[in-house]
């Protein structure tokens, strides 16, 4: 993955964020291996490429929140 290569390079003196169409195992990769900054994107953190921004709010919170958690756990 390019942003874990990134981080290793450069992670120690400069802020690294992921930004864009990450699933939730691959934030939780991420974080395992020390990156903090992620932007959770309209895939909400689900394993394909479509966007969420059209879904009733409680379902967003709901999908936001899940990801919060389960990459907060890694």
């Amino acid at each position: 993955m390019v942003a874990l290569k990134i981080y290793e390079r450069i992670g120690k003196t400069v802020p690294v964020q992921v930004v864009g169409g990450l699933n939730i195992p691959q934030a939780q990769r991420l974080a395992k291996a020390g990156l903090k900054g992620f932007v959770i994107s309209g895939n909400m953190g689900v394993a394909d490429s479509e966007t969420r921004y059209n879904l009733p709010p409680a379902e967003i919170q709901t999908l936001i929140t899940k990801f919060i958690a389960d990459v907060g756990k890694a």
